[in-house]
């Protein structure tokens, strides 16, 4: 029963970690640029896609794939940035609100498009097929 704690308690630490990721990004747009980024979440997702595509489709392992997939959506962020964001940065709260708003909803969709709505989850590759007793 106490190997159910420790993995409640690690899962519970990784998804804290996610989280944490998540308002640091938040925190550090709104204070550089003074937007409140509401499609932030959506490109976690299409990153967490990306990763999970790209190990799927060539074998490789997740962490190898996050050096791939972070470039790939940092040149995704510029490219919005360029075509999206420097538009709205000096118009009114409301209209940048509202586009990043009606990007998450576009990000949302497309990829309920790409990959449909259901879970999908990757083995542990930080210690494969062992099992460790505590």
């Amino acid at each position: 029963m106490s190997e159910l704690y420790i993995q409640v308690v690690i899962e519970g630490l990784l998804w804290g970690a996610i989280y944490a990721l998540v308002a640091v990004g938040l925190s550090l747009i709104w204070g550089v640029m003074g937007i409140l980024n509401l499609a932030h979440g959506d490109f976690l997702m299409l990153g967490m896609f990306g990763a999970y595509w790209l190990a799927i489709l060539t074998g490789i392992d997740p962490l190898i794939g996050l050096l791939i997939v972070t470039p790939a959506m940092f040149i995704l962020g510029l490219g919005i940035y360029k075509s999206l964001i420097t538009r709205i940065v000096k118009a009114p709260r409301l209209t940048a609100l509202l586009a990043t708003f009606g990007m998450g909803i576009f990000l949302r969709n497309l990829a309920h498009f790409l990959w449909r709505a259901d879970y999908r989850m990757l083995g542990d590759t930080l210690v494969g097929d062992r099992v460790i007793t505590v």
